[in-house]
């Protein structure tokens, strides 16, 4: 293109004003004139739609927004040409739903961010076997198309989560005592790598990139379809219960809730669960949900729902259960999540709580101090479809333990006070693994969907899996793209942290998979 042709376009497309002054805004816009968005009412509305103000403060010189595949390719290509690989103009950023909270992790202050949204693709196979969804919907968008077709799929929780984010980070989900993680669902990635180039990743196909996919993030390349097991569903049983018992019976029935080896374990539960009080009743609340239609409330959340409050919970369908809980989670203002995991123990709970509420009172005034809930991770044994697309990265598959997370949040109203929020939270965090060591409960794993960005959730995955990730990394990705010129995230190569933040546990690694099936496409 010459230069007159050049400004022609970008005169013709007068929202690229931020776009003329980045060689590489001006490269996308001069091949994707309509798909750049570089100011204007368009431009705060993509920054407006993260979740957390810390994210959207940061300003990228200009979005690209793709269409398909196809334009993330050329993109990547575009990108990555020599004379814009070393520019700090051209580092950019992947975008999904936006939900990650902190700064920096799906945007780049002053390069390019690829904003997937329009990639919203949802199609259900002839056979009703395998849906295939783009990166770019939230799992709120996704549901009632499901519905529709009468199937379900292992999915987010929250409707206002995008897809692409919780997959690749892992996912926990209705389904998860049936069929664990939601990345465990994936029967194959379509992703564009470092290169530019298109490749399937499946248990048959590059399987080795696959698995590193399934809670390995955004280190490898950009996703742009995951093609996931479907199965028949109609209505799920769910809502909110405020327990009226004492605070040791409602975390007692937690215990027992999480413990695969309970006789009374039923997979179909899975629940998000706090201690608190309410109307000055010391006791548990539980988002709790089951995955087989019933009016009634199920065995497993008997005990705690006798005693309960008040409670929403009903049949119902689980796009209206993930709108619910999308409006317990109000998008905009100043939001920090952290993680950490332990081994499934009512004392420890307990003991956490007490730290949570003392250690609340360090954050500034005008905050909600610190709120921690607890949701279960069964080990990998008793979930009967963990390997058979090929397992995860996570590192777990060794456990003998059912394991408890932890996800600690606080809200705050000014960015002055980001400092101390986030140095209160990490000696929380880092206390709170200490405690776990004490007790013998501690486990390294840190889910990458809640982690803090001071976080190292890829260590958490333990060493052996970190070294498989790093060598998928190397092989799919041999000039490094997602290492060097795509900083959000959590890096491969991060610089090694604090004992507490993760690594050193006992847990044995593994990187076997399980019994690989073949991945068909819709014939």
């Amino acid at each position: 293109m010459g230069f007159s042709s050049r400004v022609i376009t970008l005169l013709a497309f007068g929202s690229l004003v931020a776009a003329a002054s980045n060689p590489c805004c001006d490269a996308l816009a001069a091949t994707f004139p309509d798909k750049v968005v570089g100011s204007g009412s368009s431009f705060q509305s993509i920054k407006d739609s993260y979740w957390t103000n810390q994210a959207g403060a940061v300003t990228p010189s200009c979005f690209l927004q793709p269409a398909n595949g196809g334009d993330v390719s050329v993109a990547v290509k575009i990108l990555t040409q020599p004379q814009f690989r070393e520019l700090p103009a051209c580092k950019f950023a992947v975008r999904s739903g936006g939900h990650t909270g902190w700064a920096g992790a799906a945007s780049v202050e002053g390069g390019v961010t690829i904003d997937l949204s329009k990639m919203k693709e949802v199609v259900v196979s002839q056979d009703k076997r395998m849906v295939t969804l783009g990166p770019g919907s939230r799992w709120g968008e996704v549901y009632p198309q499901l519905e529709e077709q009468g199937v379900a799929v292992s999915g987010g929780r929250w409707g206002n989560v995008g897809v692409g984010g919780l997959l690749t980070g892992g996912g926990l989900s209705f389904f998860q005592g049936l069929e664990g993680l939601a990345c465990d669902g994936i029967l194959n990635h379509e992703v564009v790598l470092g290169n530019g180039s298109i490749v399937n990743a499946n248990s048959r196909e590059n399987a080795d990139l696959h698995r590193a996919l399934k809670g390995g993030s955004n280190n490898f390349g950009i996703v742009t379809r995951f093609y996931v097991k479907a199965f028949p569903h109609t209505d799920i049983w769910g809502g909110m219960i405020v327990g009226g018992g004492r605070q040791a019976q409602s975390v007692e029935w937690f215990q027992n809730f999480a413990n695969s080896s309970a006789p009374d374990w039923d997979p179909h539960g899975m629940t998000m669960f706090a201690l608190g009080s309410y109307m000055g009743v010391s006791g548990g609340g539980s988002l709790a949900t089951y995955s087989k239609a019933q009016s009634s409330a199920p065995a497993i959340f008997q005990p705690f729902y006798r005693t309960s409050l008040s409670a929403t919970t009903k049949l119902t369908t689980i796009s209206n259960v993930a709108a619910n809980n999308a409006a317990l989670m109000a998008e905009g203002g100043r939001n920090l999540w952290a993680t950490m995991t332990h081994a499934n123990s009512a004392e420890f709970m307990e003991e956490l709580m007490a730290f949570a509420k003392e250690k609340g009172g360090e954050m500034p005034s005008l905050s909600s101090g610190i709120s921690v809930v607890f949701q279960p991770l069964w080990r990998a044994s008793r979930v009967r479809s963990f390997a058979q697309t090929g397992g995860n990265s996570h590192g777990l598959e060794d456990s003998n333990d059912d394991l408890v997370i932890v996800l600690a949040t606080t809200t705050w109203t000014s960015s002055g006070s980001d400092e101390l929020v986030n140095k209160v939270m990490e000696e929380f965090i880092d206390e709170a693994q200490k405690m776990a060591k004490a007790r013998g409960v501690f486990n390294r794993f840190i889910y990458t969907n809640y982690a803090a960005g001071w976080q190292d959730p890829m260590r958490g995955y333990g060493q052996r899996s970190l070294e498989f990730l790093r060598e998928v990394s190397r092989r799919y990705d041999p000039g490094q793209v997602f290492q060097k010129q795509v900083p959000g995230g959590f890096k491969l190569q991060r610089p090694i942290v604090q004992e507490a933040r993760g690594a050193g546990s006992d847990l044995r690694d593994s990187q076997k998979g399980g019994s690989p099936e073949a991945f068909e496409l819709d014939k």
